[in-house]
């Protein structure tokens, strides 16, 4: 998640049902957020355009909220696409690491 004044920042999701007694629910469209009134749609749109946010991994500042999301979620496939571990393999690993028997017994 991009950091806001260098603290990681957790959008609340919305719910998939409108919250009882909600006549008009905003959602916002780069969390996800579900808000009630139109009065704190309009600040918490305003603080996710504005270039205040900072990236994870390169400490990169002066990004709107979407722009900080989509490096950081370039660099994690980056990642994971230079990681190749097999999934079944991993649990191997995990069981050799752990066992304290010869090899032969395992």
């Amino acid at each position: 998640m991009p950091l806001l004044s260098s603290t990681k920042h957790e959008p609340r999701l919305a719910p998939t049902v409108p919250p009882p007694g909600a006549t008009d629910v905003f959602v916002i469209r780069c969390t996800g957020e579900c808000v009630k009134s139109y009065e704190e749609y309009t600040a918490k749109r305003t603080q996710y355009v504005l270039p205040q946010w900072q990236e994870k991994y390169f400490n990169k500042s002066g990004l709107t909220y979407e722009e900080a999301l989509a490096i950081e979620r370039s660099v994690e496939e980056q990642i994971r696409s230079q990681v190749r571990v097999p999934v079944d393999v991993s649990g191997t690993f995990r069981l050799q690491q752990a066992a304290v028997l010869a090899l032969q017994p395992i």
